[in-house]
């Protein structure tokens, strides 16, 4: 499925806030959608034929809910040849309607273009490179906007052991609790509940250096389990991550 569209009432607010959640576009007008015929799955069952545009209008009225028949009336005055209508049948009664513009090749000017991760700040190719981890990181990790804004890694391979990291604390807070966690629960339970206090005291510890927190995290995350075997936090543990000076050699 390329795209769907979801109807509901604008005032049933809990509804257009999952669906928000859900990163889907919530508007009170309705988008339009467009497919190649010839890429279509067709099965034969319900032949099109060509019809009327004050056809196509009225059907589209009554999917949309228009009481006005604004579709219809401003379909069915166009001239012949400008659109091809297309009706399939159900039982002897219109049940789909369609229309064909015939272009091989559609001239458009390109006025707003949106992106999931922000698209500021992109000078080079390996910007897009970034964003590109980055954005699968949010698919992966499904933090609010206002957390997720707060993770940044300077190396983009950095999104993914991130991404590895968090997935595999949610798995063993899975096994303690013994109780199923969506990724969005597991996403705010891990930023709460993990990443906040530890970023805490290793900025407490000095540890966070000229990096990000996410790269403090991280990089001290993958330390304490290749030397101290644990997923345990702890000052302590932080005390024993912390850099000690070299001794020098005897002359």
């Amino acid at each position: 499925m390329r795209r769907c569209g979801i109807w509901t009432d604008g005032a049933k607010y809990r509804v257009t806030d999952t669906l928000r959640t859900a990163r889907m576009r919530v508007t009170s007008s309705s988008p339009g959608m467009a497919a190649e015929i010839e890429q279509l799955p067709l099965n034969g069952r319900a032949p099109a034929r060509a019809t009327d545009l004050a056809t196509v209008g009225h059907i589209n009225d009554l999917a949309y809910g228009n009481p006005d028949a604004r579709l219809e009336r401003t379909l069915a005055p166009l001239p012949p040849g400008r659109l091809r209508a297309y009706v399939a049948e159900l039982q002897g009664r219109p049940a789909s309607v369609a229309l064909a513009l015939h272009h091989s090749v559609i001239e458009a000017n390109v006025t707003e273009i949106e992106t999931e991760i922000p698209a500021e700040g992109i000078s080079r190719r390996g910007d897009l490179v970034v964003l590109d981890y980055q954005r699968l990181f949010r698919q992966r990790v499904p933090l609010p906007a206002d957390m997720a804004a707060r993770i940044r890694m300077s190396d983009p391979w950095d999104y993914a052991q991130l991404s590895e990291t968090v997935e595999a604390w949610a798995f063993r807070l899975v096994q303690d609790e013994r109780s199923f966690l969506d990724r969005r629960t597991a996403a705010r339970r891990w930023f709460e509940e993990e990443y906040l206090p530890v970023v805490a005291m290793l900025h407490d510890a000095g540890l966070v250096g000229d990096g990000t927190d996410a790269e403090a995290y991280l990089r001290v995350a993958c330390d304490r389990y290749r030397l101290i075997r644990t997923h345990e936090w702890s000052d302590e543990i932080v005390a024993r991550l912390r850099p000690r000076p070299r001794r020098g050699r005897r002359a």
